[in-house]
């Protein structure tokens, strides 16, 4: 595997453990505290149970070379891009969570789209 499809196998396998904890965290919240809306927290949990499976599908389908996989990564960093910029916007901004946010996506969007290597490594033909 070339380097730059490293950084990308390594930086989608980070937000897919990122996203599981953060699954785990609100499954445990929705039992240890209690909700305001016991059906809005379980659909919070459901989304970002969605949302953890849709990355880990999308980090085994890169790391096997599919190149569906570049699609899916493209669509999830631009989501994980326009949440970093939100975050770093309005009254309540918080830029450790938005920086956290945009510079990784920033780099795997980088890197997918642009990257010979990665290309290579998902079996796209460079013209």
């Amino acid at each position: 595997m070339a380097p730059s499809a490293l950084v990308v196998a390594v930086i989608l396998g980070l937000e897919t453990l990122l996203a599981a904890g953060l699954t785990a965290f609100l499954i445990y919240e929705v039992f240890v505290e209690t909700p305001d809306s016991l059906a809005s927290a379980l659909g919070l949990v459901a989304i970002a149970a969605m949302a953890t499976a849709w990355i880990g599908a999308t980090t085994v389908a890169f790391i096997r070379r599919n190149a569906f996989a570049r699609g899916s990564a493209l669509v999830w960093q631009v989501l994980q891009g326009a949440l970093g910029l939100a975050s770093n916007q309005g009254l309540f901004a918080r830029p450790d969570i938005g920086s956290g946010l945009l510079i990784p996506a920033i780099i795997v969007v980088v890197l997918v789209l642009f990257s010979k290597p990665v290309k290579l490594h998902l079996g796209l033909d460079e013209d």
